[in-house]
C-alpha cells in the first residue's frame, strides 16, 4: 500500500435527489499515472478490487463499435437492511473520458450514467465522476441523500486507496 501524506478525500462530493433519482458527483486526486488508473477502471473482471461491495463484475461481451458490456452485481448495508444490485453497463471510453450507460430492461435501475473525466497533474490523475442513478425500488426522498451522503465519502475513500494501491509499482 502507498505512504500516503494527505487522506485520500472526495472534494466536492454533491448528492442531490433529481425527480425520482440521484446525481452524486465529485473529484479526487489519484497518485497515479492517468494510463494506469484508466487500465483499472476498465479491468471488468476485476472491479471488485476498487471495493468491497462489488461482489461480481464479469465482461460479458465486446462489440465491433467499441463498447463492452459488463455485469455488475453490489451488495450493501443500510442499518439493518442488505440490498443486492445487478445492473448491466455498456462501457465506453476514450483517452481521457469513461462512460457507463445501464441497461434497465438488465438491472435494478430504471435510469444510469457514470462518467469519469481523467486529467493528468504532474505524474497524478485528477477524477471527476457524475453519475445518474433511478433505482427500481423506491427510496424514501427524505431519507435517500441523507443515508447516501452519510455511506458515499468513506466508500469513496475506500476505492480511491485501493485504486492507489493497485496501481501501486
Amino acid at each position: 500500500m502507498l505512504n500516503r501524506t494527505t487522506e485520500a478525500a472526495v472534494q466536492n462530493l454533491e448528492v442531490l435527489r433529481h425527480h425520482s433519482g440521484y446525481v452524486v458527483s465529485g473529484q479526487v486526486r489519484l497518485q497515479a499515472p492517468l494510463e494506469t488508473v484508466r487500465a483499472r477502471l476498465l479491468d471488468f473482471n476485476h472491479m471488485d478490487r476498487l471495493h468491497r461491495s462489488i461482489q461480481v463484475s464479469e465482461l460479458q461481451c465486446s462489440f465491433p463499435d467499441g463498447r463492452h458490456r459488463v455485469r455488475v452485481q453490489v451488495q450493501f448495508g443500510i442499518l439493518w437492511f442488505w440490498f443486492t444490485l445487478q445492473s448491466i453497463q455498456d462501457f465506453t471510453w476514450n483517452e481521457r473520458t469513461i462512460q457507463a450507460v445501464m441497461l434497465p430492461e438488465k438491472s435494478d435501475f430504471t435510469h444510469g450514467e457514470i462518467h469519469w473525466d481523467l486529467t493528468p497533474d504532474k505524474g497524478d490523475t485528477q477524477l471527476q465522476f457524475r453519475a445518474e442513478l433511478i433505482p427500481t425500488f423506491w427510496v424514501p426522498p427524505v431519507i435517500g441523500p441523507y443515508l447516501l451522503k452519510r455511506i458515499l465519502p468513506e466508500k469513496a475513500r475506500e476505492i480511491v486507496q485501493n485504486l492507489e494501491s493497485w496501481t501501486a509499482p
